[in-house]
């Protein structure tokens, strides 16, 4: 606290001689250091670091402002409101390297997230889901059961599912389960402790949906596997673009997409 009032008397005193490197560097330790006490009243990682930015952003307010070099008083303002949500969105990611406290709640929250997982399958469901496969052996069908398997431990037969999923894959999942079916490929990969691997999906994921949790699992595997923070684009590995280029064009007969229908109904996918 001593330090931000220090900083703030600073930044009015001399604003030309703080850079916008330093003031973000020392904004996000500023973040680090507010986290352990919200984490205690809010328990969850997320909202613990939206309240935190909160609560520092008066501080940095006028140095964001600064670098934008407008003159129209609306548009300077607008221009103000996005800085600050990209900085926001931003500093989740590069506090999974810089701070670990923050990186720590992170990885507890996905460890819960996988717990939870677990307790919403069985090996009943399994049972159904092999009939299922066995009476519509198509890309969705496929998915759901490496989902189950990856919930039970089987990361074995969920990786061989999904990669069976993308092979016969006709172009029918919409973009939702298209986005659900990367991800869970992304967690077996993580799970078997292919960082790299999953790194390359987290990227893919990011890059068409602007997903942020994709981008803090990123960083993640990043640091589980021991690489430098900058997260890169990358594209997916060379067996998912096969799979890729083994999709064929599908029918757009009505008999097909009731059955499609129906198979969505019986076994929806959580959004993750």
């Amino acid at each position: 606290m001593k330090n931000s009032i220090a900083l703030f008397v600073f930044i009015i005193l001399c604003p030309t001689k703080f850079s916008a490197q330093d003031y973000n560097d020392q904004f996000k330790n500023d973040i680090c250091d507010c986290l352990e006490d919200k984490f205690y009243k809010l328990k969850r990682a997320s909202s613990a670091y939206d309240k935190c930015f909160q609560e520092k952003l008066p501080v940095y307010a006028s140095l964001i402002d600064a670098e934008i070099n407008e003159e129209n008083t609306k548009v300077k303002f607008s221009k103000g409101q996005l800085a600050r949500r990209e900085l926001k969105k931003r500093y989740q990611i590069e506090l999974m390297y810089s701070c670990d406290l923050y990186y720590r709640a992170k990885e507890e929250e996905y460890r819960k997230k996988m717990a939870k997982g677990v307790t919403e399958v069985s090996f009943a469901d399994l049972k159904s889901l092999n009939e299922m496969v066995a009476m519509y052996p198509k890309a969705i069908s496929y998915m759901f059961r490496a989902k189950t398997h990856f919930y039970l431990g089987n990361l074995k037969q969920a990786e061989a599912d999904i990669i069976e999923s993308y092979k016969i894959d006709t172009g029918r999942l919409n973009s939702l389960e298209e986005k659900q079916r990367k991800v869970l490929y992304a967690l077996i990969l993580q799970e078997q402790r292919r960082y790299a691997e999953a790194g390359k999906l987290y990227d893919e994921i990011y890059e068409t949906s602007k997903d942020i949790e994709a981008a803090i699992y990123r960083a993640m595997v990043n640091r589980l596997n021991g690489d430098d923070p900058p997260i890169k684009t990358s594209s997916l590995n060379n067996k998912n673009s096969q799979m890729k280029s083994a999709k064929t064009n599908g029918s757009n007969n009505k008999s097909n997409d009731a059955k499609d229908s129906d198979l969505r109904k019986l076994f929806k996918l959580k959004k993750n």
